[in-house]
């Protein structure tokens, strides 16, 4: 009985401290990214899956609370949703700011010189920030607090990090 009490307040502790949105719309990813056990962490650590920019996806929900946003997809060729979760210390501002850019109704452009290395989450020497951005996401805000910065970083696992160095808006030189 104790058991079943704790559960249900934790449910209940649970509800009352995230809003839930149900969406069921197809919109395209306006950025690549990875997903391991059907979950996509903030830190998009570069393991598992890799579903690449312009895939298109339903989204069912958002889930918004003091933690961070989540976003649940429906991908082409999987049986279970994908969870796109986000952290408010490496992803900041509203939900509905997290998913324009993660999201959006027609496919993004893509720099003709550098497409199949976006599609493919590869950044190379030349690519221009919002081709970094198509290819692998948004750094996370605690260690790239400006997308205006030169340097951005982002993370290949949990201990391995890469910082991309832009001259010019492109990028310059690709540091692992």
């Amino acid at each position: 009985m104790k058991k079943i009490l704790a559960i249900g307040l934790s449910a209940l502790l649970l509800a009352a401290c995230s809003t839930v949105t149900k969406i069921d719309k197809s919109y395209y990813t306006h950025v690549g990214f990875w997903h391991e056990d059907n979950v996509s962490k903030s830190g998009n650590y570069r393991r598992g899956e890799f579903v690449p920019v312009n895939t298109q996806v339903r989204l069912i929900e958002v889930a918004d609370s003091k933690k961070g946003t989540s976003f649940t997809l429906e991908l082409p060729e999987h049986t279970k949703p994908v969870t796109v979760e986000t952290r408010r210390e490496y992803t900041k501002g509203p939900a509905e700011d997290i998913q324009a850019k993660l999201f959006g109704d027609k496919p993004v452009a893509l720099s003709p010189a550098y497409a199949n290395d976006i599609k493919a989450g590869r950044i190379v020497v030349g690519m221009s920030k919002a081709d970094v951005l198509a290819a692998i996401g948004y750094p996370p805000e605690h260690k790239t607090p400006s997308l205006d910065d030169e340097q951005w970083t982002f993370w290949i696992s949990r201990f391995d990090k890469q910082l991309i160095v832009f001259d010019k808006g492109r990028v310059k030189q690709i540091i692992d």
